[in-house]
């Protein structure tokens, strides 16, 4: 089946500098997992619902202050 059949498409706009570390980190985390357990990670099935899911867990609980501060960290 399609990843198109079961997900949602999801648009967004990203600094190059982030668009640049993700793909990085894509390659990175696709080998590693290749090597494991001899199967690729799909970037738009597996990687981008995983980095969603990891910066959704990073957030949670944090206050006004702290969001401010990574705000300014990413920009």
């Amino acid at each position: 089946m399609s990843v198109k059949d079961t997900q949602v498409g999801t648009y967004m706009y990203l600094p190059e500098n982030q668009r640049s570390e993700l793909d990085f980190r894509y390659k990175e985390l696709n080998l590693a997992y290749e090597r494991s357990f001899g199967d690729e990670l799909e970037k738009n099935r597996h990687f981008y619902p995983l980095v969603v899911q990891a910066g959704l867990d990073a957030l949670d609980g944090m206050d006004g202050e702290e969001i401010r501060d990574l705000l300014f960290e990413i920009e």
